[in-house]
């Protein structure tokens, strides 16, 4: 029986289950992009047996499931458009929920709601991960002479507030999470889908709810 649970179980959430690396993990991704793999996955004998196991349950091997050219150009365009753009920016990726308000300078990561106590612990490390660049950042720009006084982030409970007023440093965080592979980014691809069928639902309601002027021209 369990067997046949674990053959029923979506190979690609099974894989983000069992990526021993906690960053990529809450960021829901199903292989390590550059942590070190934390949990060790990094021993040779592990990582032997972490690519057995994908076989085992039917999805591609780390190796298969890094990005492709296309797929990286996908998640520049969406970064571009979306985080580094003035659009204010809800969405929700892996463990977390993000909001990105470039105009007001806030980024803002919370911890999905009724996750397992494992789930919210990785979470929580993930954002003290944010948190800990966010510093690192900031010093950075101190050792350029720029002045980060109004610079913070602040971390309570399950959230984490990143504030940094002034877009120029807000979009060179957004960079500089990207280049540690610490970015949550949504699928492309799997975003497109979802605004095109949103797309085909509006214009299924317009369709079955005409307004009173199509219904008098129809009648003529």
């Amino acid at each position: 029986m369990a067997d046949k649970t674990k053959s029923n179980k979506d190979p690609i959430k099974a894989a983000i289950d069992s990526n021993p690396c906690g960053s990529c993990r809450a960021m829901g991704l199903p292989s390590c992009k550059g942590h070190g793999g934390s949990g060790g996955g990094s021993d040779s004998n592990e990582s032997k047996k972490e690519e057995a196991d994908y076989k085992v349950i039917g999805a591609p091997s780390p190796t298969t499931l890094a990005s492709t050219v296309e797929q990286d150009k996908a998640k520049v365009m969406w970064v571009q458009s979306q985080l580094l753009s003035n659009v204010t920016n809800n969405y929700e990726v892996g463990l977390l929920l993000i909001e990105s308000d470039r105009l007001r300078g806030n980024l803002t990561f919370k911890v999905r709601p009724r996750l397992s106590k494992v789930e919210e612990e990785i979470s929580r490390q993930f954002l003290q991960t944010i948190k800990t660049e966010f510093e690192e950042f900031k010093n950075q720009l101190a050792e350029k002479g720029v002045s980060t006084t109004n610079f913070s982030a602040t971390l309570k409970d399950n959230e984490l507030s990143v504030k940094i007023p002034n877009p120029k440093y807000y979009d060179a965080f957004i960079k500089h999470l990207e280049n540690k592979n610490l970015l949550p980014v949504p699928n492309p691809e799997r975003e497109a889908k979802k605004a095109m069928l949103s797309s085909a639902r509006d214009n299924k309601k317009q369709a079955f709810n005409p307004t009173p002027l199509s219904t008098r021209l129809e009648k003529k």
